[in-house]
């Protein structure tokens, strides 16, 4: 059996290769279940998984990816945004212009010309942060009843199992 902790490990390695994976296919459209199939997890659990550790969904996580790619091609070279844009996913350069404003508040174009315009702030750490100490309480043991399903999601008859419960 193994532990938490041997769990976590392969679950962040598996992640690891499917971040790898969409930086290295930023080009291409990145579906949920080749991702999920890279990361040998079904998409739901994948899905689930993913927002877990990395704190966005799948999603979200590649249009950032995307956006912040963007914003290093405009700083380190001279290749114009028209061009790079299909090379990170956007099939109209002007939708990567749009996303980027969204993101950052400032067009490429501007980013490009305005050197001390920074967009990736250091992190702000709370030193002022205080938690409570935890409350252990007792809980008398009680008993329950339940009735077990198994099967996909949208499969399952679950007003039927509650009704009866």
């Amino acid at each position: 059996m193994e532990n938490k902790g041997t769990t976590r490990n392969d679950y962040l390695e598996r992640l690891n290769i499917v971040i790898e994976y969409i930086d290295n296919h930023l080009d291409e459209e990145l579906e949920l279940n080749r991702l999920s199939d890279i990361s040998n997890f079904s998409p739901y659990h994948f899905h689930r998984i993913f927002k877990a550790y990395i704190g966005e969904p799948i999603g979200s996580f590649v249009a950032r990816m995307r956006v912040e790619t963007a914003a290093r091609l405009l700083r380190s070279t001279d290749i114009p945004v028209k061009e790079f844009a299909y090379s990170i996913g956007y099939e109209v350069p002007s939708s990567l212009t749009k996303v980027f404003r969204q993101y950052y508040s400032i067009s490429p174009a501007d980013f490009r010309t305005n050197k001390n315009y920074t967009i990736m702030k250091p992190s702000q750490l709370n030193p002022e942060l205080k938690m409570k100490a935890p409350e252990i309480i007792e809980v008398p043991p009680k008993k329950a009843i339940y009735i077990r399903a198994a099967g996909a999601y949208d499969s399952v008859d679950y007003s039927g199992i509650w009704g009866r419960l």
